[in-house]
């Protein structure tokens, strides 16, 4: 088990941390102890209170947890040096903050309330992501066709610039950005 946030997905890294900075301003501070986690290390964490002893913490086995494909954390509150795990009114508050800056809360959940928990699934299913689809870096801007038109423009000479297409208003209409790619079809 990790609780190191250069495990997490990029996005869920920067989340993370916009997390902890905006708790440190509603006078929070917070541990994040478990980030990414492996599926044996979650069948571990599953047995427990079932096949093993000690208190259910799961419900989710190996590959049914955003834990295991790096879109979740888990944190406690912190005062005083001291996690504070009962502490129901500081968890309400984190919550709150992580659910405005784009985060589902497992305080939320239906089955286990899961205060310390949360995640982002970046618009995938855990079925999906077991089929090997995950999520892009939503701050990752991908380029439209007519800039990569504009692009292979570029490339082969035929303007010296992009940003005079690009930026230009003027340049941006249906009918030109579809020119501008039947130029780049027949030059490629």
């Amino acid at each position: 088990m990790s609780r190191n946030l250069n495990d997490l997905h990029p996005y869920v890294k920067h989340l993370a941390e916009k997390f902890i900075a905006e708790c440190k301003n509603h006078g929070i501070e917070v541990l994040i102890y478990c980030t990414y986690r492996s599926k044996e290390e979650q069948n571990k964490l599953y047995a427990q209170g079932r096949s093993k002893s000690g208190t259910v913490v799961t419900n989710a086995r190996g590959g049914y947890s955003y834990h295991n494909y790096k879109l979740a954390f888990d944190c406690v509150p912190i005062m005083g040096s001291k996690a504070q795990w009962g502490r129901a009114d500081l968890y309400e508050k984190m919550g709150a903050i992580g659910k405005s800056i784009g985060l589902e809360w497992g305080g939320d959940f239906k089955s286990i309330k899961d205060r310390p928990h949360f995640q982002w699934d970046g618009g995938f299913t855990l079925k999906q992501l077991r089929q090997g689809l995950y999520p892009a870096d939503p701050r990752q801007k991908t380029k439209s066709e007519f800039e990569i038109a504009i692009d292979k423009l570029v490339e082969k000479g035929v303007i010296n610039s992009p940003n005079y297409w690009i930026n230009n208003e003027t340049y941006k209409t249906e009918y030109v950005q579809t020119l501008i790619k039947r130029v780049v079809k027949k030059i490629r």
